[in-house]
């Protein structure tokens, strides 16, 4: 899946074979050693690298930084646009790999970013269901709670932004009736008069 640079990058700027190339430089850099240059991967990112770009496994740069439980990295690759729940070709998600390498931080912030818990592998297996496979039940029931936290705060936020889109919208009228009100215009539309019409009964 091909996946956007960021907002403030100028998009008809990048060359879209570029943007793979770039997006392939991040997967080597991220594999180039036990403590791959964070920074170079940001400006690769920032330059518009193609993070939907995968390795021969089918393996994006975000899965391969929860493979390395680099958490710095997949955080960096997440602010730049990275699909949280972007598969690799066996259809398991990053959250489902942290899950089964018993990667706690790793799962928290795939979460924050987004990732469906719910969502099932081929095998029709959840993170969770991972966890709990290779013994770690705790990690499972701590997912499934944070996983709770995150959508509550969704859900508060997004609550939030139409309760605060309906405040702005009520003060834009009334700055622009109060206007109205200094320039002397009405501030209603006129109402139409009609005429009242007498009908005289036939006289019988």
């Amino acid at each position: 899946m091909t996946q956007q640079p960021p907002a403030s990058f100028n998009k008809a700027a990048i060359d879209p074979a570029l943007a793979k190339q770039l997006g392939a430089e991040v997967i080597a850099t991220i594999n180039s050693g036990a403590a791959p240059d964070v920074q170079k991967i940001k400006d690769l990112c920032a330059r518009g690298a193609d993070l939907g770009v995968t390795d021969g496994n089918g393996a994006s740069a975000l899965m391969h930084a929860v493979l390395r439980k680099n958490q710095g990295v997949a955080e960096a690759l997440l602010k730049a646009g990275a699909l949280p729940d972007d598969p690799a070709r066996n259809g398991m998600t990053p959250l489902m790999w942290a899950a089964n390498l018993g990667d706690k931080d790793m799962g928290y912030l795939l979460l924050d970013h987004g990732a469906d818990i719910d969502r099932k592998s081929p095998d029709n297996k959840t993170a969770a269901d991972y966890a709990t496979e290779n013994n770690r039940s705790w990690l499972a029931d701590k997912l499934n709670i944070y996983a709770a936290a995150c959508k509550m705060k969704r859900e508060a936020e997004e609550r939030a932004r139409i309760d605060r889109e309906a405040a702005e919208a009520k003060e834009a009228k009334r700055q622009a009736l109060e206007r109205k009100l200094q320039a002397g215009l009405p501030t209603v539309k006129p109402v139409a008069v009609m005429k009242k019409i007498s009908i005289r009964k036939p006289v019988k």
